[in-house]
């Protein structure tokens, strides 16, 4: 029987509802589908995970929270900078999983509470970016010009617009590659 806490769970519904985004987007299911998805009643899942905006609420939190902690992992790594920096682009652009691609816009439109955890939890990858970019700053990696915040905003920017150019995981990895090797190549020494 399933239980409210259940580790496993949990994840078996965010599973199927990464599934059911996929394949309907954010409005094209509810909680009955689900439900019949997870082999559980209604009942059940609205006692494990509340209503269908606490489920996307907690989904997107959570892959937030381990893409952080990749990206933590990542710098703390203990490679060199220039191995950091030539790794950084596919390091932001295996990230983005489909559902966000095909559905982070439509979440943050319907959802408004989902895109304001979405904009906190973004200052959290400021930091690491930020910090990142102002030690290759200050061990001489990048052009005189060059001001961490900004090439922050600039980065963010680029993710933005090809979330919504692009429809498949191929086509933005492709793009966002792309793009951040490009902007790297232009401030680095």
């Amino acid at each position: 029987m399933a239980k409210v806490g259940d580790k496993d769970i949990e994840d078996r519904v965010f599973e199927k509802t990464r599934e059911l985004l996929l394949k309907y987007g954010v409005k094209g299911w509810n909680m009955d589908d689900l439900s019949e998805e997870c082999g559980m009643s209604k009942r059940t899942l609205y006692k494990i995970i509340g209503n269908k905006e606490d489920l996307l609420y907690k989904s997107n939190l959570d892959s937030i929270n381990k893409n952080i902690n990749k990206n933590k992992k990542f710098f703390n790594s203990g490679k060199s900078y220039d191995e950091l920096l030539d790794n950084f682009a596919d390091v932001i652009a295996n990230m983005f999983d489909e559902t966000i691609i095909k559905n982070g816009s439509a979440l943050r439109k319907e959802y408004p509470r989902i895109g304001e955890m979405i904009n906190n939890r973004i200052i959290r990858f400021e930091e690491l970016y930020t910090d990142f970019f102002r030690k290759g700053k200050e061990l001489g990696y990048f052009v005189d010009s060059f001001d961490p915040e900004f090439i922050f905003g600039f980065l963010s920017g680029i993710i933005e617009i090809n979330i919504l150019r692009n429809k498949t995981k191929a086509e933005f990895e492709e793009s966002l590659l792309f793009a951040i090797k490009i902007l790297i190549r232009g401030i680095r020494k």
